[in-house]
């Protein structure tokens, strides 16, 4: 298997982890559990004690939920960056289309940008929401690179499945944010499990 596909199965299953790991520290509320961005009270890693610079406590577990979840994004970012590259400089080889990639790519910085906002606007709920919507909509991107390659096949019947696995995934990123506005987080979880 190529390096190309090897980094989308990569991808595909750490967005799936970050959306996973995003819903967790949601509904642990420790969205705020590093109350700046990128790092955690200054620091890289989750501090042991905080400098009197800070006015909300140091909750350690809740730190490290919210570090994890930025740390597996982080990574993701950077496989998304090696997609982006691998399909700007060996086109040749791999028969990719630069476009779903560069979009995947501007999708995953806005997505930073929406976690740094979520940050320092203190969770807004819009921005929260957007967030939730971008995840899921890198996670499709994602999923329709994953297929693409099969709708070059001459097998008409699995060229309709993954156009039918496309619809599936739009459907399910434009959907579940729009159900989310308003919802608590037992009833979001409920429709994202189901």
């Amino acid at each position: 298997m190529p390096m190309f596909n090897k980094t989308i199965n990569l991808s595909l299953i750490l967005a799936l982890i970050v959306v996973i790991l995003g819903a967790y520290t949601r509904l642990a509320d420790a969205g705020l559990g590093c109350p700046d961005w990128p790092g955690c009270y200054g620091e890289l890693l989750v501090p042991d004690v905080i400098s009197s610079d800070y006015e909300r406590p140091l909750d350690v577990g809740k730190a490290w939920k919210e570090m994890i979840h930025r740390y597996a994004a982080s990574t993701l970012g950077l496989s998304i960056l090696v997609i982006f590259l691998l399909a700007l400089f060996r086109k040749n080889e791999i028969k990719q289309s630069i476009k779903l990639p560069t979009a995947l790519l501007l999708l995953v910085g806005f997505q930073g940008a929406l976690g740094m906002w979520t940050v320092t606007e203190q969770v807004h709920p819009g921005i929260v929401t957007m967030h939730l919507f971008g995840g899921f909509s890198t996670t499709t991107l994602l999923f329709w690179l994953f297929f693409e390659p099969a709708s070059h096949y001459k097998n008409w019947a699995t060229c309709f499945k993954t156009t039918q696995a496309d619809a599936c995934c739009c459907h399910c990123s434009i959907n579940i944010p729009n159900f989310s506005w308003g919802m608590d987080e037992h009833q979001l979880c409920s429709v994202v499990l189901w």
